[in-house]
């Protein structure tokens, strides 16, 4: 008898609620021992500071999807007005790979209107000056410390980040899916990391968001250089920050976009220099040790 039709079973109201409980207890158990088992802090899922659980990534949510034999339905509708809005909602449904039966759904937008969408740091000044005034703006954002600093600013053109958009409803309806079928909604939040420093820090109960100052040119040529040690290209890396909703100059990635793609690369290594037991890598550079946050020095 499957999962679905022991959840439809009709022998007795009290028969039927025992099998439910039990069935619910056995979700809730096996997403627990993935999570102790395979799923990694940084890279499946991250805690955000000031947020009371951990943020579901979509890493995390395809570890879950294997573990129910989970494989989803996308459903897009394309709300944009060109050229000015590209905005898409998705619709995920997910069914069970051997029997087909339905699960559960979720759903998901992105819009080209969303902050993170709508500007860009300029490239340099003579760019922002050339702007017009409508198209460009001074940006305060909080730095280490509680200080501030600005940062300038010009609008992006919606048709260059139309696929960007459109992969990021996919990845909300997906994991929207996800913890709604697995039963994990009360393990995992959702979609935190997508939101502004500012705006998260209004809908969080501590109002501590994680450093959104970008990382710059020196620390972009130390990242660079530590992915060519896991056996990782400068393009794997743009590639790789693209998929977390950074597509601007690598300069330019936040600490904590960063700090997971280091992470990322030093679990999940492909160079044969490295070793995967221990992360130790034979002849590494010296220059390239010691790394403040957020690239760790090796141990």
């Amino acid at each position: 008898m499957t999962e679905g039709q022991e959840l439809q079973t009709t022998q007795g109201g009290a028969i039927q609620i025992r099998e439910t409980v039990t069935t619910i207890k056995s979700r809730v158990q096996l997403v627990q021992h993935v999570m102790r088992e395979t799923m990694k802090n940084g890279i499946h899922y991250g805690t955000i500071p000031g947020t009371p659980k951990p943020t579901l990534f979509k890493p995390g949510a395809e570890i879950i999807g294997l573990s129910f034999q989970l494989a989803p339905r996308y459903t897009t509708h394309d709300l944009s007005r060109p050229p000015e809005l590209i905005h898409y909602r998705v619709s995920c449904e997910l069914y069970h790979q051997v029997s087909g039966d339905y699960i559960g759904s979720g759903q998901g937008e992105a819009s080209s209107d969303e902050e993170k969408y709508r500007w860009r740091k300029a490239i340099c000044k003579e760019e922002f000056e050339a702007t017009p005034e409508d198209r460009r703006r001074t940006k305060w954002a909080k730095g280490k410390g509680g200080s501030v600093y600005t940062i300038e600013q010009v609008r992006m053109e919606p048709a260059d980040i139309g696929n960007t958009v459109l992969k990021m409803a996919t990845k909300r309806a997906f994991i929207d899916a996800i913890r709604t079928a697995s039963g994990c909604s009360d393990m995992f939040a959702q979609d935190l990391e997508d939101l502004p420093a500012e705006v998260r820090d209004s809908v969080t109960e501590e109002g501590e968001a994680l450093p959104a100052e970008p990382i710059g040119d020196a620390d972009w040529k130390k990242l660079v250089k530590q992915g060519k040690r896991f056996g990782y290209s400068e393009e794997d890396i743009r590639a790789t920050a693209a998929t977390l909703g950074h597509e601007g100059a690598g300069p330019d990635l936040p600490e904590n976009v960063a700090q997971r793609l280091y992470q990322g690369m030093k679990s999940n290594p492909k160079s044969e220099e490295v070793d995967t037991e221990t992360g130790e890598i034979t002849e590494a550079p010296d220059e390239t040790r010691g790394y403040r946050t957020p690239f760790p020095a090796d141990d």
